[in-house]
């Protein structure tokens, strides 16, 4: 290599000047080419590499405008509203339930009692009276009772027929029920002040 050179430099020192300043403008000419490539290749692909980030960012941004456009389109339809509102009343009765559970179980019946006799249309509910608890003894049973006894005092406006369906409604819905005594007093044709004095029996250990 440094015979090259050597043999360069006598070869250029033979040179006129004229021939020299062309031989130095060839060679920074080269040099700049060469520096040049090796630049904008790099940069090209440079460039290539941003294009593609570019191009993969678009489509994703494009696939999560499709996901939006998909999720808001299915909030508008009628059986997602549906499972949304299930969703929500399923949310509300587990925490009623979850509250209920920490009464005691009189506590428990009388709550459900009084959601079971406002559920009934055609009938105002006026009053729902219930009695302290108290323990039942079975006929022909010795030893302590494991039942106990709720007496509830309802009051209630409504039409004969009315009153009759909501008589067999109750005793559809609530378990072991013994009616006491019924008032029908007619306060102003068809509708009557009704009083409906029961009984709800369930065992006190559980």
């Amino acid at each position: 290599m440094r015979q090259y050179i050597l043999l360069f430099k006598q070869w250029y020192e033979l040179r006129s000047d004229r021939e020299r300043i062309l031989v130095l403008l060839l060679m920074w000419a080269l040099l700049y080419v060469i520096f040049n490539f090796g630049l904008f290749r790099g940069l090209d692909k440079r460039e290539e590499v941003l294009k593609l980030d570019i191009k993969l960012l678009s489509d994703q941004a494009g696939g999560w405008k499709q996901q939006v456009a998909a999720i808001n389109q299915l909030s508008r339809e009628p059986r997602y509203q549906q499972w949304l509102k299930q969703r929500q009343l399923f949310s509300h009765l587990k925490g009623k339930s979850l509250s209920l559970l920490q009464l005691p179980i009189s506590q428990q019946w009388q709550n459900i009692i009084n959601t079971i006799l406002q559920e009934k249309r055609n009938v105002t509910l006026v009053q729902i009276k219930n009695f302290p608890e108290s323990p039942y003894s079975l006929p022909n049973v010795s030893g302590a009772s494991t039942v106990s006894e709720q007496r509830f005092l309802v009051t209630i406006y409504s039409n004969f027929f009315d009153t009759v369906n909501y008589l067999q409604y109750l005793e559809g819905v609530l378990p072991n029920v013994r009616w006491n005594s019924l008032s029908y007093q007619v306060t102003q044709y068809p509708i009557a002040k009704v009083e409906l004095e029961f009984s709800i029996f369930y065992g006190t250990n559980g």
